[in-house]
């Protein structure tokens, strides 16, 4: 796979963190529902702000964090 994109979300209220590589629609994907499964399953449903971190691709640099 050519265009492979890493990606590191970080749950902001306990710091628990996951990476993902894929393509960047995977990553995406992934990111948004690792959010949605760490909320409800660390924190009780509470809507918990996560941070992703993409610290490179093999296209360009590093794009810069974003809450999802």
């Amino acid at each position: 796979m050519t265009n492979m994109t890493q990606a590191t979300v970080t749950c902001a209220a306990c710091g628990d963190r996951q990476t993902f590589l894929g393509s960047k629609w995977e990553v995406t994907v992934a990111a948004e529902v690792w959010g949605k499964k760490h909320s409800r399953a660390a924190h009780e449903g509470e809507t918990v702000a996560v941070r992703v971190a993409r610290p490179e691709t093999r296209q360009g640099p590093a794009a810069p964090a974003r809450r999802v």
